[in-house]
């Protein structure tokens, strides 16, 4: 199997996973592939990440939306449970016939 470079040219969809991965800089993958005589499709890249950030702002705002949710249940007001603790009680006993 052929490498992404032996190909001498570097996909928009190999580069954003060296920069969403591995922390390379675009300018750090044009570099590389001029150095390396490959080509670079710096338009594929951008769309790719482009892509990943309104996915990214998709799953983000589902995350807020259960995170308002769930504050909506967590300030119901509570209820007074305080006459189930302290208040009447009733004694029983088990008599055996």
């Amino acid at each position: 199997m052929a490498s992404p470079i032996e190909k001498k040219s570097i996909s928009g969809e190999f580069a954003y996973r060296l920069y969403d991965s591995l922390g390379f800089r675009n300018e750090d993958i044009e570099l590389f592939a001029s150095l390396s005589g490959a080509k670079y499709d710096t338009k594929e890249f951008h769309s790719v990440l482009s892509k990943m950030k309104e996915e990214s702002k998709a799953t983000s705002s589902f995350r807020r939306m259960s995170e308002d949710n769930l504050l909506a249940i967590t300030s119901a007001h509570p209820t007074d449970d305080s006459l189930n603790i302290s208040g009447p009680s009733a004694e029983t006993s088990i008599s055996s016939t």
